[in-house]
């Protein structure tokens, strides 16, 4: 299947611009994308998605919180997009004045702005997805269920095992068995018996929205 054709690109286009919870009014709101442009790209209408528009994608989405690669946009190459959901310290949910106090203190603050969605969050226990992600870093995001777990395929977030557990993977469909997925450790160099798990059914998925590194933490890193 060639994923390079001017459908295949406006699919992802499209993709994108629904991730980031944008309407096609509201992703050509600073005027760097005309609407009926955007409407012919997603809809691979004249040769469909360009270059410069790749770019004009790409830009946009990421003020929404998108990360993406004008070359995943134009090939389907490289990792799918992810999202970025980085919140600043609110002095006013602080307890504490320890590093762990502030950052448990932003994440109740991350959580309540989700009313009605159910929240993942975790203390990093492993090395599986370094460089990206280190042992001791917090990280969030908010659930998938059944079937919208597949809105996640390609992503780095929370999978949560049908016993509870909770592991940050990179989530991939199972090609084996329907309704199962794959989930992998991006360090290889790091091996335990969930770096990775093949055709794991999952209770549910958390794309990762909000990632904070203990300052100490970053600062050893920075030593090493």
């Amino acid at each position: 299947m060639d994923l390079s054709t001017p459908l295949e690109r406006g699919k992802r286009a499209k993709r994108c611009r629904n991730m980031a919870n944008l309407s096609r009014i509201e992703m050509c709101d600073d005027g760097q994308i005309n609407i009926n442009t955007l409407k012919g790209w997603e809809l691979g209408k004249h040769g469909g998605l360009t270059q410069d528009g790749a770019r004009r994608v790409v830009a946009r989405i990421a003020r929404a919180g998108v990360n993406c690669t004008t070359s995943w946009l134009m090939d389907a190459a490289g990792e799918a997009p992810n999202l970025v959901y980085n919140l600043p310290l609110q002095n006013e949910v602080i307890e504490g004045n320890t590093e762990e106090s502030r950052i448990k203190s932003e994440l109740i603050y991350f959580s309540g702005a989700f009313t009605g969605r159910q929240v993942s969050s975790m203390k990093i226990q492993d090395e599986a997805m370094l460089p990206l992600y280190a042992a001791d870093d917090y990280v969030a995001g908010v659930k998938y269920y059944e079937k919208n777990i597949d809105f996640c395929l390609g992503m780095i977030g929370i999978a949560e095992l049908p016993n509870g557990k909770t592991l940050l993977r990179k989530l991939r469909k199972s090609p084996n068995i329907p309704d199962r997925y794959d989930i992998t450790a991006l360090n290889d160099r790091c091996w335990t018996s969930d770096s990775i798990i093949l055709n794991v059914p999952l209770a549910s998925f958390a794309p990762l929205l909000w990632h904070r590194r203990p300052r100490t933490t970053a600062a050893l890193n920075v030593q090493d």
